[in-house]
């Protein structure tokens, strides 16, 4: 809700909004390996702040005298994300990502779990930033505070097959197996995986989240069952019809976010289930599916609405995010190319029924060529081997040079054996 040409936005009382700052200069800065971006002066926006009154204020906000390196921004933003509440867990103020779930923590108590997900993964970049310039007892600070919303996560967070979403101002848990709505949350599941990678919990929260939104069934939802309001009102979310928007539709962010982390786990085939819930044209393929779906089959749609209200119809489309994300998720996580600086590594995870891709990558005057097949007489879990113009490379990683010629990758991975 930002408008870059003229300042026009919302200064608002989320908790979440200021910490993408970093996590976007993070990436910027992996990608690129231009870390002098850091050391850019840029000036604070001055205006009226947001209040107990007052949360959201709108307008344009002007530059002050107050400047600052990037960096800088990057300290106060995270230092401001630093909250915990009655399990330690970070406060979700009038809400988070999900702006939706306002009702939650209204009044100043309600704890976020998603968040101190985010929070670990952002505190994790900040401590290597402050550690690349010198400032070992900041990178310190932040470790330590990971591994106290850790502690707080191990504790509070888990709730036997998958983790829970959030805490109320009353200290109600939300997205537990108890519940008769709003069981289960989707991005407490991706989010804790983003953070601790493969491990017996991940593995379990992703197989549940599977099971419980029956996404076979070409549907995710980001969250099951629907809020029902009567039962624990969460927000504007409770206001919507069941499956309809935030209320348990299929969000595309977040559905997109559940398909990266089976990728990264190894569930290809939950992954590309995922992949096909999202796009367009499978959505389109036969004038059937295309009466139901009612968006247009070649923009992804930010939301899909689930059972009982308009099951498979489209929600807004030209106004998201989500088409991105599914070309990273295809790019960055089934085929698994990624780019840090000058190096292009390869990670690829692909569907039990998958043999072979190509993808060409032009790099200034360069391209590269990439071929991937499977080796079916590798076992599961076989390192992938990869050529460089017909040389065997080490770490599966290649350089990136703009040398004017036509290089030809092959990459050569495992079959993996099907997930249920």
């Amino acid at each position: 809700w930002w408008h870059g040409h003229n300042d026009f936005g919302a200064r608002t009382m989320l908790s979440d909004q200021h910490l993408w700052l970093h996590y976007a200069v993070a990436r910027y800065v992996e990608f690129t390996g231009d870390a002098g971006i850091l050391d850019e002066i840029v000036p604070y926006l001055e205006g009226e702040a947001p209040d107990a009154e007052r949360r959201s204020v709108v307008g344009v906000f002007h530059a002050g005298q107050e400047r600052g390196t990037l960096y800088e921004h990057c300290v106060r933003a995270v230092e401001r994300g630093l909250t915990a509440g009655a399990h330690g867990l970070p406060l979700i103020g009038t809400a988070d990502w999900n702006d939706s779930m306002n009702r939650v923590g209204s009044e100043g108590r309600g704890e976020s779990v998603w968040l101190a997900w985010f929070n670990v993964i952002v505190l994790r970049m900040m401590a290597d930033f402050s550690a690349a310039r010198g400032d070992n007892d900041q990178a310190e600070r932040y470790r330590g505070e990971v591994a106290r919303y850790l502690e707080a996560l191990e504790r509070f967070a888990w709730d036997g097959s998958w983790y829970r979403r959030a805490y109320t101002d009353a200290g109600v848990p939300v997205g537990t197996r108890s519940g008769k709505s709003w069981r289960i949350d989707s991005i407490s599941q991706s989010w804790a995986t983003f953070a601790l990678g493969k491990t017996s919990e991940t593995e379990s929260a992703l197989l549940s989240a599977k099971q419980e939104f029956r996404i076979w069934e070409g549907r995710v939802p980001l969250a099951w069952p629907p809020s029902n309001p009567d039962l624990l009102d969460l927000g504007t979310l409770s206001d919507y019809p069941p499956g309809v928007r935030e209320n348990a539709g299929q969000y595309n962010h977040a559905a997109l976010w559940l398909a990266q982390a089976m990728f990264i786990v190894g569930d290809a085939d939950g992954g590309r289930m995922i992949l096909d819930a999202v796009n367009p044209m499978k959505r389109s393929e036969t004038m059937e599916k295309a009466l139901v779906y009612r968006g247009e089959p070649y923009a992804v749609a930010a939301d899909i609405y689930s059972e009982p209200t308009y099951p498979g119809r489209a929600g807004w489309t030209w106004y998201t995010a989500s088409s991105g994300v599914l070309y990273r998720t295809v790019v960055e996580y089934l085929l698994g190319l990624k780019i840090k600086g000058n190096e292009l590594t390869f990670e690829p995870s692909f569907p039990s029924d998958w043999n072979e891709a190509t993808v060409s990558y032009a790099l200034k005057t360069s391209c590269y060529v990439i071929r991937f097949a499977v080796d079916a007489s590798d076992v599961e879990g076989a390192p992938v081997k990869v050529l460089l113009d017909g040389k065997a490379v080490e770490r599966a990683t290649i350089p990136l040079r703009d040398d004017g010629k036509t290089h030809q990758v092959s990459v050569l991975l495992a079959r993996r054996a099907k997930k249920d």
